[in-house]
């Protein structure tokens, strides 16, 4: 194994697939705030041609897209064994998307807004740790 891999593997890495290039910018920017490492692919194809599958991490996608849609995607990884945890991303779901993708082994399915508010979430509560540490306050993060 190579450094480069090694010293890589220790880093989990979020792959946002979508179509649409500021929905991918934002949410990749969103993850980079958060100090989470992401890289962006604006197909299911150009993830499956140019992704290092063996970098853990997970994979968030959007559900309608061209060519490949998110669930198709997710069909073709669990054929070739790539078991990443997928969140589904979208603007344009629906309740038997969400479903299907879930019983497929998703881990969870959100709409743009929420994964944002979540993923600030997360941050919040990574920065601040340190300080309720301190007193006797410590919120709850659902």
């Amino acid at each position: 194994m190579t450094e480069e891999l090694s010293s890589r593997a220790l880093r989990p890495l979020a792959r946002v697939i979508d179509d649409e290039e500021t929905v991918r910018n934002s949410t990749v920017f969103t993850l980079r705030v958060a100090g989470i490492e992401a890289v962006a692919y604006e197909s299911a194809a150009a993830f499956l041609e140019n992704d290092d599958i063996r970098t853990p991490g997970c994979v968030i996608l959007d559900v309608r897209m061209p060519d490949m849609n998110g669930l198709e995607l997710q069909d073709e990884m669990l054929r070739r064994g790539i078991d990443l945890p997928i969140v589904f991303l979208t603007g344009h779901g629906d309740i038997s998307m969400a479903v299907m993708a879930l019983q497929k082994g998703a881990g969870d399915f959100c709409e743009n807004l929420r994964f944002a508010w979540q993923v600030s979430k997360l941050w919040l509560t990574r920065a601040l740790l340190p300080f309720w540490k301190m007193t006797t306050f410590v919120p709850q993060v659902a």
